[in-house]
């Protein structure tokens, strides 16, 4: 979860530096949902992250639905 989570804050990153690429976001719409599958609350401060960073509204949700199933685990 580790791995998911850093890499995800280096799309943030990239996103904030204007490098992001298509599959970047492509990436970042397939890792947000694995991270909130994963249930742990460790995740959470990533996807709130993500939340306050100017992805797509897409993406962002994708974040809230990933904070709801964490919030769901109870982990």
């Amino acid at each position: 979860m580790r791995l998911l989570s850093s890499f995800i804050i280096a799309l943030n990153g990239r996103l904030q530096d204007g490098t992001l690429t298509k599959r970047d976001e492509r990436m970042i719409r397939s890792l947000i949902p694995a991270l909130g599958a994963i249930g742990k609350d460790s995740g959470s401060q990533t996807l709130r992250a993500v939340q306050n960073v100017s992805w797509t509204n897409a993406v962002k949700r994708l974040a809230a639905a990933a904070l709801k199933n964490i919030a769901a685990s109870g982990n």
